[in-house]
């Protein structure tokens, strides 16, 4: 297999990477794992292209790389040779679409802190909760909101 000669990194993977393959959906082939740029951030990387045999189940720090052209408008459509560096090994890639996606939801959350909840809320849930722990209140319960 050829290598293009000049190839730069796209995104880095840091620790275990899972690897998933369905054959049904127009990406079957996903990389997922935290990413190595921005800690806290899970990195998913969704390719259009057939399982390769020589791709191991068990990845670890793996280094996405695309060649030159990848940005090409004349050559959009056609198959690219991805390459994935893990240890100093490389896997070989041929896909036609390359999609990226950064999932930043636990970031957010470490950032902006939850509402708190209003103290009536919490006494209407508690009344519930010791509502339902006796016979009679959960009869009542049952018979005002059940039917």
């Amino acid at each position: 297999m050829c290598f293009p000669s000049r190839v730069s990194a796209l995104v880095a993977f840091v620790g275990p990477v899972s690897c998933h393959f369905e054959a049904i959906c127009p990406l079957p082939l996903r990389l997922s794992g935290d990413d190595g740029a921005v800690e806290g951030t899970t990195l998913i990387v969704d390719f259009a292209a057939s399982l390769p045999g020589s791709l191991p189940a068990a990845l670890h720090d793996v280094e996405l790389e695309v060649p030159p052209d990848l940005f090409d408008a004349s050559t959009r459509g056609t198959p690219r040779t991805y390459l994935l560096n893990m240890s100093g090994k490389r896997y070989a890639i041929s896909a036609t679409r390359l999609m990226i996606h950064k999932d930043v939801s636990n970031l957010f959350q470490t950032v902006i802190p939850p509402r708190a909840v209003r103290w009536r809320t919490r006494l209407f849930w508690n009344a519930v909760f010791i509502l339902m722990r006796l016979p009679l209140g959960r009869a009542l319960l049952l018979r005002r909101y059940h039917g």
